[in-house]
């Protein structure tokens, strides 16, 4: 699999759909599309959600079959790690190449969530997806007017790319960061690298056009290693 192809969709997507949408503004399948709506991405915006039919002015989907052919490439899954695993197939049939997922209750969680994220994993690799996470906080991609997050503020538009494990770290620096007014390209919330590390991030930011490196400030990865072993 081309992780660093797959991660240029992810950044840069003709469409994306949040798998898993709610109409609950504590849920993570609301914000998420709460933000993206926010941060004006001009793609194809899909919400699948079986028991309403709109959230947020967008027309709902029962399910990711009833999602057009090739009108997708991303997908903000925001559903249980066992739903999450069973909705790459359809992901898959509808041409999307990479996924946030959302959900924590895999590696971190003990014996049956490391299996959970084997499983993940395995099943990413069949279908050639890639996977950003899971258990993650999402991403921001400001070239594209992309925030696919289910916190922090959306920071404005410039050259620095950060990568980082904790979600936490990642939401106090894009507030720095809209409060000083610093420019940010991409960044995301990597969570569990089940299948893709923080080192293929940074190889991806390197060869990136929207990370400049035109001071030796201007590209800056922000790391965190956290053991998750149990």
């Amino acid at each position: 699999m081309n992780f660093q192809l797959n991660l240029d969709t992810l950044f840069n997507p003709k469409g994306i759909a949040v798998i898993g949408a709610s109409t609950h503004p504590g849920k993570f399948g609301f914000v998420a599309l709460h933000n993206i709506l926010a941060a004006g991405f001009d793609g194809n915006i899909f919400a699948t959600n079986p028991m309403t039919p709109e959230i947020l002015g967008v027309q709902t989907l029962e399910s990711v079959k009833s999602i057009p052919e090739n009108s997708i490439d991303v997908a903000m899954i925001c559903l249980g790690p066992e739903q999450t695993i069973a909705v790459l197939p359809e992901l898959a049939e509808k041409g999307v190449k990479a996924g946030f997922v959302v959900s924590g209750g895999f590696r971190e969680s003990g014996f049956e969530g490391i299996e959970l994220e084997k499983e993940l994993v395995e099943v990413a690799n069949s279908l050639e997806i890639t996977i950003a996470g899971p258990n993650g906080q999402g991403f921001v991609s400001t070239p594209a007017n992309l925030c696919s997050q289910i916190v922090s503020p959306y920071p404005p538009l410039g050259n620095i790319s950060i990568a980082s494990q904790s979600g936490n770290i990642l939401s106090a620096m894009l507030n720095q960061a809209r409060a000083r007014n610093i420019g940010i390209a991409r960044a995301i919330s990597i969570g569990n690298q089940a299948q893709v590390d923080i080192a293929e991030y940074i190889r991806y930011f390197g060869r990136d056009p929207e990370t400049k490196l035109s001071s030796p400030m201007s590209r800056v990865y922000q790391m965190e290693e956290t053991s998750m072993t149990h």
